[in-house]
């Protein structure tokens, strides 16, 4: 009896023999991005049925390593097919070229160094070696490797694998674009350039305060030598 039952939960995190429930099943997390202090984030979720996926009231997207969740307040105006959902941080959100997220989630809400996320029991994404186990019903996700946090590649869903890349948050609307989400890309053009350096030495000795916040690279609160060698470092950066 215990094998059958755990050769029966086996199947189910594969996707056989799992319940076929109308009305939010065919959503799927489809990408998954952070920088390196997980400040910005984002998961998407896309539908991948022709169909009216509308049911995802109390639904919950989770992250397993830290218990985070999020439920979503109420069902959608369809049609839903080929749409996405945006869950993303405040940060994020505050980005130039971000699309508005349909949902704010909090800061960290997942570990970069690798978790498993999931979308209630239909579906799971796992980034990282040594993922923790799929929950019951969920179709996993995986890849070899480790989520990037160098402000641009993001895992994508590619069939059944996260594959890396550069990211493309889409949301609801069908708005779409790329972020750089380094912060010593000063002035946001999604580049570490000159004009990053330029910023950093007009800033030089100064505390962060407004008109010289993104300047302070590091975030220890004053613009100093220690933002120059940070821009320095990323010089030549860029997402394209």
């Amino acid at each position: 009896m215990r094998m059958a039952i755990g050769a029966l939960a086996g199947a189910a995190c594969l996707g056989l023999g799992a319940p076929a429930m109308a009305g939010a099943h065919t959503w799927n997390i489809n990408e998954i991005f952070s920088n390196a202090d997980g400040t910005i984030q984002f998961i998407e979720l896309k539908c991948t049925a022709a169909a009216a996926e509308i049911g995802l009231n109390n639904l919950r997207v989770t992250s397993t390593a830290t218990g985070n969740f999020f439920a979503f307040p109420g069902n959608l105006i369809g049609p839903t097919t080929n749409r996405s959902l945006l869950l993303a941080t405040a940060g994020f959100a505050a980005l130039p070229g971000a699309p508005t997220p349909d949902h704010i989630i909090v800061d960290n809400f997942f570990p970069t160094a690798g978790d498993t996320i999931t979308y209630h029991i239909y579906d799971c994404a796992t980034f990282t070696l040594l993922p923790p186990p799929c929950p019951l019903g969920s179709t996993p996700s995986s890849t070899p490797g480790a989520l990037s946090t160098d402000g641009c590649l993001s895992l994508s869903r590619v069939g059944t694998s996260l594959v890396s890349g550069t990211n493309s948050p889409k949301n609801y609307a069908g708005v779409s674009g790329t972020v750089f989400a380094n912060p010593a890309d000063t002035n946001g053009d999604g580049a570490v350039n000159v004009l990053d350096l330029i910023d950093v030495l007009l800033c030089f000795g100064l505390p962060a305060v407004p008109g010289c916040e993104a300047e302070d690279v590091n975030g220890d609160g004053t613009v100093n030598v220690l933002d120059l060698i940070d821009v320095l470092l990323d010089f030549g950066t860029s997402c394209p």
